[in-house]
């Protein structure tokens, strides 16, 4: 897997709520890990957008509401996902 990015941020949109989606290698005891295919339609294709650097993307309620607490989303690495 590669190394934690603290590359470029792009920016969230006005009225989504901002998640920083960042690349990690470490899997920290007891933080909800999801699978690519466990998640919604809308929220898959802001994975399918990552072009694996950090990034500060906005959701829509329904995308943010999967993600109630820092969570973990296994795409084609690790993507820790922090919850405002």
């Amino acid at each position: 897997m590669a190394s934690n990015s603290t590359s470029s941020l792009g920016s969230a949109s006005t009225g989504e709520t901002a998640f920083t989606i960042t690349r990690t290698e470490t899997v920290p005891a007891g933080v909800r890990v999801y699978h690519f295919d466990e998640l919604s339609e809308a929220t898959q294709q802001v994975f399918a957008e990552i072009d694996g650097r950090e990034r500060v993307v906005g959701m829509t309620e329904a995308v943010a509401d999967e993600f109630t607490t820092d969570a973990l989303v296994v795409f084609d690495d690790y993507y820790r996902i922090d919850v405002p």
